[in-house]
């Protein structure tokens, strides 16, 4: 496993818990803590990150945000570095680089081949 840093952005095996309007089948995180004294190959270690989600809840290629609300506790969990899928990018203006979005393609190969996601790329386009 790999070392995680403050800063990095994540795709980790965790669904919001209160939203219906979210369709990805993962979310992105960002670790915005000092994480600096952590182990973080250590598949059992834990630490604190922020939600990020599309601006539409449902495609990878839009900007990505900070998930907050009066419910913040919800977007900002402890996961354990178990959890944590892949390491992604985000540019300057907060999406995915095009690098990350075919990483994240070949990680999830049966959701990006949904017609779901072929009406939002037509959309998107």
């Amino acid at each position: 496993m790999d070392k995680i840093e403050k800063e990095d952005t994540l795709v980790v095996n965790l669904l919001p818990e209160n939203n219906n309007n979210y369709k990805l089948p993962f979310v992105l995180v960002h670790v915005d803590c000092d994480i600096s004294s952590l182990d973080t190959t250590n598949k059992k270690n834990v630490f604190r990150v922020q939600i990020l989600r599309p601006i539409d809840m449902v495609s990878i290629t839009n900007k990505f945000v900070k998930w907050q609300g009066d419910d913040n506790h919800l977007w900002r969990p402890l996961i354990a570095r178990e959890q944590v899928r892949i390491v992604v990018e985000l540019t300057k203006s907060k999406k995915l680089t095009a690098k990350s979005q075919a990483l994240m393609r070949r990680t999830y190969p049966s959701y990006f081949c949904s017609s779901a996601e072929i009406v939002t790329t037509i959309q998107d386009s």
